[in-house]
């Protein structure tokens, strides 16, 4: 039987390709970013540069009004259920609502797991959001988040303690509104997913 190291071998051989040179125990280099963002400030500056916007409030009541007060007008409203959420007003109940009611939705709310400042990106997890229509479906979507959610790099995330149930099956990281370039460079947005994206930050 030709094992792994016999097939990729051969592989190289036939196209010239080096080996990869042996870098165990070498130390990874650290990411070096342009502009070193962290905290409440730099999630706000990296994400209203991909195109969003961002308001703080100081507690949850607070949080359920500024929703309301920014999603007056786009459509029927579906909200993740979930305790953080409670006191938003809804016309669609998600998971409780059927599936086929969920594509009408003109806004969305969700409770993202966490914010990274040096990328402008919101983190959604399956598990809080019972899947990810909430987050893709509607044009407009709002995130909400505590302020102490904020991490400074995406690797925080990826070395979060998920637990003995390990991560969720969907761990996404939203940076923006979604965008959609052709063969032309002709950029469009919300194509694949929200088009228009909102932070409510829970500072208190």
């Amino acid at each position: 039987m030709t094992t792994r190291e016999q097939f990729l071998g051969r592989l190289r051989s036939a196209t010239g390709e080096r080996a990869p040179a042996d870098t165990t125990g070498e130390p990874v280099p650290p990411v070096r970013y342009a502009v070193d963002r962290s905290g409440l400030t730099g999630f706000t500056e990296s994400w209203t540069a991909l195109g969003g916007t961002v308001e703080t409030v100081t507690d949850l009541e607070a949080a359920a009004a500024a929703v309301e007060a920014w999603t007056a007008g786009k459509g029927p409203l579906m909200v993740v259920n979930h305790p953080d959420l409670a006191g938003v007003p809804r016309d669609i109940d998600w998971p409780d609502c059927d599936l086929d009611v969920a594509p009408d939705a003109g806004c969305g709310v969700v409770r993202a797991d966490a914010a990274v400042a040096q990328t402008g990106s919101v983190v959604v997890s399956s598990t809080t959001n019972h899947g990810r229509s909430v987050s893709l479906l509607p044009l407009n979507c709002v995130f909400v988040f505590r302020r102490d959610e904020i991490v400074d790099d995406p690797g925080d995330i990826l070395r979060a303690d998920f637990g003995p149930d390990g991560p969720p099956s969907q761990l996404v990281l939203i940076g923006g509104p979604s965008r959609s370039g052709d063969i032309e460079m002709s950029l469009t947005t919300g194509v694949h997913g929200p088009g228009v994206v909102h932070a409510v930050v829970v500072t208190g």
